[in-house]
């Protein structure tokens, strides 16, 4: 059983494009995250949506996989922060 990929076994799981989503919603919310968690959370999901709106209208194509792609470590990154940085 392989337990580590190398680049090119990743690339053949996730397409060039749902890449893409990814490395712009974690820069997203890093950049948002420097300020507060909630504002880089609210970031990649406004630019997220905006984007797929956009698609819609001049493409023709509001594609869920690019939005839930764009979104989905920022939400775990923005949920984990919650668990581990509350100060009660």
């Amino acid at each position: 059983m392989k337990i580590f990929l190398n680049s090119q076994e990743v690339a053949k799981l996730i397409p060039h494009d749902k890449a893409l989503h990814i490395a712009v919603g974690l820069t997203l919310y890093g950049l948002g995250a420097i300020w507060m968690p909630i504002v880089g959370l609210i970031l990649a999901v406004v630019f997220a949506v905006g984007k797929e709106i956009k698609d819609e209208i001049v493409y023709g194509g509001f594609d869920w996989k690019d939005l839930l792609f764009t979104i989905a470590i920022p939400i775990i990154l923005y949920v984990l922060n919650l668990l581990y940085n509350t100060r009660w």
